[in-house]
């Protein structure tokens, strides 16, 4: 998602601060989403596209997410990637879309101007996400679903509706058990726009092959 596509950036980031300035709201407000249907419809009364999406966001608590990982001692990018990609997994937004209200919402609460400003910022917090999620390059096989004998996979990938994120290296799939329940985890880049997308099946006897048929038909247009 691109600042020309969404136009509201400025009324969005004034109205946010409105909300978390007010001594009777505050940043609590962010994470009620019937508190935030209220109020954007007159602070924001022209973009219901972004106030669709930041109700949603609240709905989902995203603003509280990205506080507690931060008290938690997470740095600020991975906080927000986390966040971003975990809201990306849920909601019927495409992921630039999560990403952008993550980024405005971190601006609002203080907590970081944006996500991955640099390559190196992008890089460290893949290692990091791997490192937190259970994630070993070393023994894992060639492709997702992961190949028989092997408990994680990683490939390259590339959209088929997105020239933009076309083959091209770097842009990696992986797929493996999460560290903490071992439900099925798959993480992919889009490393043109610094952004990391992770998405878990915590359903009863979820399959790679049930959350890599979800994943295969995500549209990037």
């Amino acid at each position: 998602m691109t600042d020309t596509a969404w136009g509201q950036q400025r009324e969005v980031r004034e109205a946010l601060q409105t909300i978390v300035s007010d001594p009777q709201l505050g940043a609590a407000a962010l994470s009620n989403a019937q508190t935030m249907s209220n109020l954007l419809k007159d602070l924001l009364p022209d973009a219901p596209r972004e106030t669709s999406v930041l109700v949603a966001a609240a709905e989902a608590g995203l603003a509280q997410i990205l506080l507690d990982h931060v008290r938690q001692g997470m740095d600020a990018a991975t906080a927000a990637s986390l966040a971003a990609s975990a809201f990306a997994a849920r909601a019927p937004f495409t992921p630039e879309a999560c990403h952008w209200v993550v980024g405005e919402l971190s601006v609002a609460l203080g907590i970081v101007p944006g996500l991955f400003s640099t390559a190196a910022d992008y890089r460290a917090g893949l290692a990091e996400l791997n490192l937190l999620t259970g994630f070993d390059a070393r023994p894992a096989g060639r492709g997702c679903p992961p190949p028989s004998g092997s408990t994680s996979g990683q490939s390259l990938w590339h959209s088929n509706d997105n020239a933009n994120f076309g083959p091209r290296a770097g842009q990696i799939v992986e797929c493996y058990p999460y560290s903490r329940g071992s439900s099925p985890i798959y993480l992919w880049t889009l490393p043109t726009q610094r952004v990391i997308l992770i998405a878990s099946d915590q359903a009863a006897r979820a399959t790679y092959t049930n959350l890599g048929n979800w994943w295969s038909r995500l549209s990037y247009g």
